[in-house]
């Protein structure tokens, strides 16, 4: 291969991967109502997707690397009358480079959901599915604010 050649590929590859950088990845998927709640990456022709009773007004929350003590919440948002979404997810890479990710889903009258995933190419949806129960608040604060504040009683003269 001529040295030409070689440069004009690599600047063309170059290009495509900024470009493709610079789109702004979303996390797309719906909130149902079921028996058996969880969060699931699956086809966009799943016929759950369609078929099932949509959850409007849930809450979601994506947290990348949730095992970290330094956890960051990357993407919120708030699913469509008819339980749609699609979060715009603020993290280096997302949905080219594998990142760990845990997806929260409330709502009043629903027991909160929440399920853990590696960040699915754009060819992919998430069903989350909430079972109706009593709601309670999930806490945001980080794991080290939680620990630090369980223990400041202790850490006192």
């Amino acid at each position: 291969m001529k040295p030409r050649c070689f440069v004009r590929l690599a600047l063309i590859g170059l290009a495509v991967i900024g470009l493709t950088a610079c789109a702004p990845y979303q996390l797309r998927g719906r909130v149902v109502e079921g028996s058996r709640p969880g969060v699931e990456v699956v086809s966009p022709s799943d016929p759950r997707l369609a078929r099932e009773f949509g959850v409007a007004d849930a809450e979601l929350r994506l947290t990348l690397d949730p095992d970290r003590l330094s956890r960051e919440v990357v993407g919120r948002g708030v699913s469509g009358s008819d339980g749609s979404f699609a979060l715009g997810v603020d993290a280096p890479g997302a949905g080219v480079l594998i990142h760990e990710v845990e997806l929260t889903a409330q709502r009043e009258g629903f027991a909160p959901t929440a399920g853990r995933f590696e960040l699915p190419g754009k060819n992919k949806r998430v069903l989350v599915t909430v079972k109706a129960g009593k709601g309670r608040s999930v806490d945001e604060r980080s794991f080290l604010e939680q620990t630090m504040e369980e223990a400041e009683p202790y850490l006192r003269d």
